[in-house]
C-alpha cells in the first residue's frame, strides 16, 4: 500500500491508510471508514474526524494531540489534502484497483457478449 510522505516538525513523516490504520480509526471513533467517507462527502471535513483520520494513518505512532500539532504546522487544508490522498490509495487498494500512477497500464474492460 502506498504512503503519502510530507515534512513537518523538521522530519519526514508518512500517512498510510492500511488495515491497521482502518482498525485504529474505527476503534477510536466508533465509526467505520465507510461512514467517515460518507460523512465527509455529505458535510465536508470536520476537524475531529479529520484529525482522527490523520492520526490513525500516521506510520509513526503518536497521540492524537501530537498529530494535531503536525496538522497545525501543515495547515488544515494541506493536512486534509494529504489525508484524502492516503484515503484514495486505501480505497483503490481495498477495491483491487491499481494505484493512480499505474492506472494507465490497467487492463481494458472486457466487452460484454452480445
Amino acid at each position: 500500500m502506498r504512503s503519502v510522505t510530507f515534512e513537518a516538525g523538521g522530519r519526514e513523516l508518512a500517512l498510510r491508510m492500511d488495515m491497521n490504520a482502518l482498525v485504529r480509526y474505527q476503534d477510536r471513533s466508533g465509526e467505520t471508514i465507510s461512514a467517515a467517507i460518507d460523512a465527509i462527502m455529505a458535510d465536508g471535513w470536520d476537524v475531529l474526524r479529520g484529525r482522527r483520520l490523520f492520526w490513525a494513518s500516521l506510520t509513526e505512532r503518536m497521540t492524537e494531540d501530537e498529530a494535531g500539532e503536525f496538522m497545525s504546522e501543515l495547515g488544515l487544508g494541506r493536512a486534509m489534502e494529504l489525508t484524502g490522498e492516503a484515503l484514495r490509495y486505501a480505497i483503490r487498494s481495498l477495491n483491487g484497483q491499481p494505484e493512480e500512477e499505474d492506472a494507465g497500464n490497467a487492463p481494458k474492460p472486457r466487452k460484454k457478449a452480445t
